[in-house]
């Protein structure tokens, strides 16, 4: 019969450089409800092994649960290297962490913890998928997030495989979600919206930029796209594809804005870009490309097409593609954001 170790609230459990740590079979998982300490050097590190356990996740870290894990290895684990739970302030830091041949997701965290986890030079090695897993059942953001890129790890997945209603990824009112340069987010089943009520600072490079796509990036309309709404948000650098409608900006906030530059938005299946025409005031859009878009390489603007404020051409000059409909612009009623 499969056990669990329990490591209790408010115990620390400190390993030091060189130690190795194997479950045996029928042990699954370490519950972290303390404190795991995990002092590892370069030329020492700290090892988790797997290879006789025989399914679950290898580190669980519960609500109460934190860690600091420093030049440390974890490898082999059956499911899943490590889970995230509970929407704490605890914090899971990870720094010069080897997660390697792991079969199945290194890391699953739900979506309310995802603050907790901390990763700096984490390496994602010939694991079965070299992701992180944002499982959005547990509900949305419960603190400000930044998501930064990791040697070897190919995206974010965000998902909910009992499709929980409803079916997005949510930051709420008052909350930052900041992507840094390279990071690339891609939507599965159960979460194929990205719903922003708070702020979305997505600023990537020429040489890096940030990617919004479907789990199978394959085919246009794989997932909704991203909802802006509420707060500010800046895009730069960014590329989302394979949407339905890839980007739609309504219902914000009186004295937010929504900025857009040298971006690309292609390969959606009904819209790229729609705005509600009364926020229209509130969005700059500069070398922003269209490409690739079924429906036509156009910015809709839907809803009430009496304009809220004035509109400087709204950057819609730089709207860039082969044949924009109606000059960049067309309009279309719709009943609802």
């Amino acid at each position: 019969m499969a056990t669990r170790v329990y490591g209790a609230e408010g115990i620390t459990l400190t390993l030091e450089p060189g130690v190795e740590m194997r479950f045996g079979e029928g042990v699954e998982t370490m519950v972290v409800n303390g404190r795991l300490q995990a002092n590892g050097t370069e030329l020492d590190p700290v090892i988790f092994d797997e290879s006789f356990s025989s399914s679950g996740y290898y580190l669980y870290f519960s609500e109460t649960g934190s860690a600091s894990l420093l030049n440390t290895t974890i490898k082999n684990a059956t499911n899943a290297a490590m889970a995230v739970a509970g929407q704490s302030n605890q914090l899971v830091t990870l720094q010069n962490v080897l997660l390697q041949s792991t079969n199945g997701y290194p890391i699953v965290v739900e979506a309310p913890a995802l603050h907790r986890l901390q990763m700096n030079n984490v390496t994602f090695l010939n694991n079965a998928a070299n992701r992180v897993m944002v499982d959005t059942r547990a509900g949305a953001l419960a603190a400000d997030v930044t998501l930064s890129p990791q040697p070897g790890l190919e995206w974010y997945e965000i998902t909910d495989f009992v499709q929980t209603w409803p079916l997005e990824f949510t930051v709420p009112e008052g909350i930052t979600l900041t992507i840094e340069p390279g990071v690339e987010m891609r939507f599965a089943v159960g979460a194929e919206t990205m719903v922003v009520d708070g702020r979305l600072q997505a600023i990537g490079t020429p040489t890096s930029p940030i990617t919004f796509t479907s789990a199978a990036d394959s085919a246009p309309g794989e997932w909704e796209g991203i909802v802006l709404q509420g707060d500010s948000s800046q895009l730069e650098n960014v590329v989302v594809r394979n949407g339905r409608e890839s980007l739609l900006i309504g219902s914000l906030n009186p004295t937010a804005t929504v900025q857009i530059s040298d971006s690309v938005f292609s390969h959606s299946s009904l819209t790229p870009i729609a705005i509600q025409a009364d926020n229209l005031h509130q969005v700059s859009l500069s070398n922003v490309t269209f490409a690739n878009n079924v429906e036509g390489n156009n910015i809709v603007l839907y809803g009430a097409l009496t304009l809220a404020g004035d509109v400087e051409s709204a950057g819609l000059t730089h709207c860039f593609g082969p044949n924009p409909v109606g000059g960049c612009i067309t309009t279309m009623e719709r009943c609802c954001v």
